[in-house]
């Protein structure tokens, strides 16, 4: 389903991509997610996510923030940074793009009992931090995902909304 037809007034689980297409300014799917948080910050659309999303966020956010400070290809970036830790705390652009992820001011879920992540994965077949979204949607009673990650659609309870492509 396409995320620009997602329906007014129903609670709807923010992933991880999302916020990176919108704050990276993603070529193909930021205008479609930069559509989607102006309807969230319009109240038109519920959204919700949880410390699991935004701790990927942050990471990825963070390691291509100081990929670009310390000149080092990806590959190298944590080793870098476990060997100059002080690097993190010059991050400003982390600093920013965090501001903004956070100033949607979207409320974040609470991450249920750690079984239901473990059954989750297993019933199905999910990594970690994919079975985690899928048991704090379901503690939640959310049943919608906005996410450009097809795992989600072996999840039979899930209704994924995709971002759309922009030329």
């Amino acid at each position: 389903m396409i995320l620009e037809e997602f329906p007014a007034g129903v609670p709807l689980f923010i992933d991880a991509n999302i916020f990176l297409y919108a704050i990276v300014g993603h070529p193909r799917f930021g205008p479609s997610c930069l559509r989607l948080f102006r309807r969230l910050e319009s109240g038109d659309v519920e959204g919700r996510t949880s410390a699991f999303v935004l701790g990927e966020v942050y990471h990825k956010v963070l390691l291509a923030d100081a990929r670009r400070v310390l000149g080092v290809p990806m590959d190298r970036v944590v080793a870098e940074l476990k060997q100059r830790p002080d690097t993190i705390t010059t991050l400003a652009a982390t600093r920013e793009q965090m501001e903004i992820v956070l100033g949607y001011g979207i409320p974040v879920l609470p991450i249920p009992d750690f079984r239901a992540v473990v059954a989750a994965s297993m019933a199905n077949r999910l990594l970690a931090t994919d079975a985690a979204h899928v048991a704090v949607m379901e503690a939640a009673g959310i049943a919608d995902i906005a996410t450009n990650d097809r795992d989600f659609r072996r999840v039979e309870t899930l209704r994924v909304w995709a971002p759309s492509q922009s030329g």
